[in-house]
């Protein structure tokens, strides 16, 4: 049975006037049959910024996202594999992912809204340029971590379900 909430829904005009129009129907759950196993995934793994005092550049991060592909991916670092990434894109300094999971249990957690986030195992070289700031490069991506517990060190990572 799929599980429904009502919230109000609530437009504002241009003058700032708010409005309740009516009640929204969403959805929070699957049904069973909804699910599908392997379960598809995609999202964001990792957003050029500054971490822990290291600059990831955008420049250092486009060819190396193809190493994320055939990574496994695992839950809260764990090393244990539920699946494997099998496409990687980068576009304005954001490195997407898809990701095929194997595990049904995982899959389940990700269905009901358990895992919202992932981390990316980078490894990586230091460069300390003329100006002063120490930069990554030579990056390699060694695995994608689906988070249920933690949060991320880069923000704005995501799971969403193809």
């Amino acid at each position: 049975m799929l599980h429904l909430k009502y919230l109000p829904v609530i437009i504002s005009n241009l003058f700032t006037q708010t409005t309740v129009i009516s009640d929204l129907k969403i959805e929070t759950g699957f049904s069973a049959d909804e699910k599908k196993y392997p379960l598809r995934i995609y999202g964001t793994a990792f957003r050029e910024g500054k971490y822990d005092g290291i600059t990831f550049a955008s420049k250092h991060i486009n060819k190396p996202r193809k190493t994320l592909v055939r990574q496994p991916v695992d839950l809260d670092h764990d090393r244990k594999n539920y699946g494997v990434v099998v496409d990687s894109m980068h576009n304005n300094g954001v490195v997407s992912y898809v990701a095929d999971i194997t595990d049904k249990q995982l899959a389940d957690m990700i269905y009901d809204g358990k895992i919202k986030h992932v981390s990316a195992d980078i490894g990586y070289k230091l460069m300390m340029p003329k100006d002063g700031v120490t930069h990554a490069v030579d990056l390699e991506f060694k695995r994608l971590s689906l988070l249920s517990k933690k949060s991320p060190v880069s923000k704005g990572t995501s799971v969403r379900i193809q």
